[in-house]
């Protein structure tokens, strides 16, 4: 997986699999919970794109704050962040 910076998304990759990722940011206190997973349907080389992604999600996470200002993230939790939601949103992902 290559990344490099595009104008109109922010980050864009060149990449070995498709997969999604996913970011459900929630409101939490004064806070927001992060759940962001990434989906890699059928991926054979998971574990070895594994650093690159960990690498976009922090990139993202810094880009956001930067946007934002600090604000404390925690992780997500079932009361956060319903996996029946997410699981369905990342269906229709999927499906398209």
């Amino acid at each position: 997986m290559q990344t490099y910076p595009s104008k109109l998304s922010g980050l864009t990759t060149s990449y070995e699999c498709e997969g999604r990722f996913v970011w459900h940011i929630k409101q939490v206190g004064n806070g927001v919970g992060l759940h962001d997973p990434v989906v890699l349907p059928g991926c054979t080389r998971y574990q070895q794109l594994m650093p690159e992604v960990r690498r976009l999600q922090e990139e993202f996470q810094q880009r956001w704050l930067a946007l934002v200002g600090p604000v404390p993230i925690t992780g997500p939790t079932e009361a956060t962040h319903s996996t029946e939601i997410l699981t369905e949103a990342l269906k229709r992902t999927l499906e398209k």
